[in-house]
């Protein structure tokens, strides 16, 4: 039996009958299509650590597809941030639906530090303007003010970025503090963040990101002093096969496996 694929996940029951808001859809199996659906809503946010950037970019590529299919670009905005300026282009292409356009970036995948910077300060004003939204409405979350808004409903918002490790390391705290700033409030007003990186170090993966993003995925690696900068846990040593990896959330731990994708299904 051959190895699964992403589009046979996405035909299965479980997902289509999901009812989560935000479904990220991954696989407990490499050759069955045994599902696990998770609610991107309820992590709020996830970091993302494998030292095999192919791995990596791949277990990207089912969470954002897996939101596009279930979501209408009118409920799911999305913002792309890759310094290769390679792994993302084909949602520029296909989905431009679902990208979100930002004030004074051109491009629609946003990969130098300056564009960063800008994207940081309008996503920390958005969420400003969202808790000023609830706040005026009488909402506790975006989901309440969704659900009994007689008018404009807010999109969720989630932000991706395909490579945090350099633009840490380069930007510091410039980057760091609106990050956290925005996880800090993200799962109130609908806006998440799913960052990525290789690099097993405490100078990116910091303990302030730590704390304002509880839930982490790491991919096998052979060093504990490196799992438990992502983790702080042991448990990826131990995991079978490369697209292995393991989720830890709220003390909870998951171990899936990434699913290749062809890249006609990111089109359709």
């Amino acid at each position: 039996m051959g190895y699964l694929k992403f589009e046979d996940l996405l035909l299965t029951e479980k997902f289509q009958n999901s009812e989560h808001t935000l479904p990220i859809l991954l696989s407990d199996s490499e050759i069955d299509t045994n599902s696990i659906v998770m609610d991107l809503c309820k992590l709020p946010h996830l970091m993302i650590a494998g030292e095999e950037d192919k791995r990596k970019t791949m277990l990207l590529h089912n969470i954002i597809t897996s939101l596009i299919y279930k979501r209408k670009p009118s409920e799911l905005q999305l913002v792309l941030i890759d310094p290769s300026k390679k792994e993302f282009n084909v949602y520029a292409d296909v989905k431009n639906d679902y990208i979100k356009i930002l004030p004074y970036i051109d491009s629609p995948i946003i990969s130098d530090e300056r564009d960063v910077l800008l994207a940081m300060d309008f996503l920390c004003k958005e969420a400003e303007r969202r808790l000023e939204i609830l706040e005026n409405s009488n909402s506790c979350n975006i989901y309440e003010y969704n659900a009994k808004s007689l008018g404009e409903t807010l999109p969720y918002m989630v932000v991706v970025i395909e490579e945090f490790g350099d633009m840490i390391m380069a930007l510091g705290a410039k980057l760091e503090r609106p990050l956290v700033e925005i996880a800090q409030v993200g799962e109130q007003v609908g806006l998440h963040l799913i960052i990525a990186t290789h690099y097993y170090t405490p100078h990116v993966i910091t303990g302030n990101l730590k704390y304002a993003i509880p839930s982490r995925i790491s991919f096998r690696v052979n060093s504990r002093a490196k799992l438990r900068v992502i983790l702080d846990k042991m448990g990826a040593e131990i995991l079978v096969g490369s697209s292995s990896a393991i989720l830890v959330n709220n003390n909870k731990t998951i171990e899936f496996y990434t699913t290749y994708i062809d890249s006609f299904v990111i089109n359709v």
